[in-house]
């Protein structure tokens, strides 16, 4: 489950790029334009956590640290 977990996030950041390469995120008006680049940079963002979370980082959170 994780390594699919792991390939899913990677590739869902990967097709978020892309989408802002090909203007994706662009709008009839600058604060729609900002609103959907705001929300794909948040998405990119988690995605990336998720990708870098390390074991450890987990097992620190069921020890309750």
């Amino acid at each position: 489950m994780t390594v699919h977990l792991l390939a899913w996030a990677s590739q869902r950041r990967e097709q978020l790029k892309e989408d802002w390469a090909n203007g994706s995120f662009a709008g009839v008006f600058e604060t729609e334009m900002l609103v959907r680049n705001a929300g794909a940079t948040g998405a990119a963002s988690a995605l990336k956590d998720l990708i870098d979370i390390q074991h450890e980082d987990l097992m620190e959170q069921d020890n309750g640290k």
